[in-house]
């Protein structure tokens, strides 16, 4: 399936397995090696590039492929979004989300709709880097007997500008300042209840 390129919306095969909802299906297939030798463009004029069509006269275009020329539709789909810009796709991909410029939206043309949002996604996403949070240097452990001990604030007194001017020059940074932390007491249920 994914060497074929057949998963929903791109096929008809609508499973995938370790399939992540949040990635977009394009992103699942292998690369496709080019079939010719790619030319070398002169770099001086890459962003004067004009674009040809907006998203309204893309989605007038579209709208007529659809009655008329499904065959190609999507090889013509996808073409016609490569050459955009990211602006254009933005609006492209808003309008079908907000359903504005789809008039004749039918459950018929929703693949192509799905399609389109796909394709937009594979070409601007970009994966969520998860920093992993490091562990503070300096903890101060306070056992929490009773609710008052939240009404001292001890976080909010650890971190007054008062304190930290008085605190020693290696406690003053942020990353080195002490965490408060609290540990509950041992319960006291096996010292009142009789189990047995």
């Amino acid at each position: 399936m994914k060497e074929l390129r057949t998963v929903y919306p791109y096929g008809l095969n609508a499973r995938v397995r370790c399939h992540d909802q949040d990635t977009p299906v394009g992103k699942l297939y292998p690369p496709l090696p080019r079939s010719r030798v790619q030319t070398l463009r002169v770099r001086n004029n890459r962003n004067n590039h004009v674009e040809h069509i907006d998203h309204i006269s893309f989605f007038q275009t579209l709208a007529v492929r659809l009655t008329q020329n499904l065959v190609d539709l999507y090889n013509y789909i996808r073409i016609s979004l490569n050459r955009l810009k990211k602006k254009t796709l933005k609006n492209i991909a808003s309008e079908i989300l907000t359903k504005i410029a789809l008039i004749d939206y039918n459950p018929f043309s929703e693949q192509y709709f799905l399609y389109i949002l796909d394709v937009i996604d594979t070409k601007l996403y970009k994966p969520v880097k998860h920093v992993k949070k490091q562990a503070p240097k300096h903890i101060c452990t306070v056992y929490f007997d009773n609710k008052a001990v939240e009404s001292i604030h001890l976080s909010n007194i650890m971190n007054h500008p008062d304190i930290i001017s008085s605190l020693p020059e290696d406690l003053r940074n942020k990353e080195d300042r002490p965490v408060v932390t609290y540990k509950l007491s041992n319960t006291i249920r096996n010292k009142i209840l009789n189990y047995k």
